[in-house]
């Protein structure tokens, strides 16, 4: 084994292909409270979906049923071990969604209009001290119509509230796809220090 690669050797190593001027290399873990653990050698700039797919793959999971994180915060398909600042032996969490692959859709599920041919998105919403909703809308829908169903729902002033995605505050002109938003992404609402009008 070369110096630079880590001695975890206890539990199943998979070595993924890497581009041939690639002379570097990260060790990253997969681990899940229902499933053994898998360490990855792969690429620091090569995206991460690989090694979410073919961790689900040898799981026996479907993939949009696992919610992937790293310090707390979702990976993507797209993001790179470099983007997330990872290092060796870092570790991924896997949890199952108790949302996605699910056969029953959850009670509270709003179903907003869709565009044609469209693949829809399934979103939760939550507040402190209020029970979670849940959305199917299209990826190409402005939030609008989700965040202002929502206020009026559950009798709140559109304007005093402030709904984030990742941490960022949502436009009500974005949509899912702007944001790269995935089945079963949460939206986090919060309330606003500076008060407005009522929802129109």
């Amino acid at each position: 084994m070369d110096d630079h690669v880590p001695t975890i050797t206890h539990e199943l190593l998979i070595r993924l292909s890497l581009p041939k001027e690639e002379d570097d290399a990260i060790l990253l873990k997969i681990q899940s409270q229902q499933h053994p653990d898998i360490s990855y050698m792969t690429s620091p700039r090569l995206p991460l979906g690989h090694v979410l797919r073919d961790y689900c793959r040898r799981s026996y999971l479907h993939y949009e049923a696992v919610r992937f994180l790293y310090d707390g915060k979702r990976v993507r398909e797209k993001d790179t071990p470099k983007q997330h600042k990872m290092e060796n032996e870092d570790v991924i969490d896997a949890m199952l969604d108790q949302i996605a692959g699910d056969e029953h859709p959850p009670r509270n599920l709003i179903r907003l209009s869709l565009v044609k041919e469209e693949h829809p998105v399934i979103l939760k919403l939550q507040k402190e001290d209020e029970r979670d909703m849940f959305y199917r809308t299209g990826g190409s829908v402005p939030l609008k119509y989700l965040i202002r169903d929502y206020c009026e729902r559950k009798h709140l002033v559109y304007e005093e509230m402030r709904f984030l995605f990742d941490g960022k505050r949502i436009n009500e002109s974005e949509t899912p796809e702007q944001l790269e938003m995935e089945d079963n992404d949460v939206i986090d609402v919060m309330s606003d220090q500076f008060a407005g009008q009522a929802c129109p």
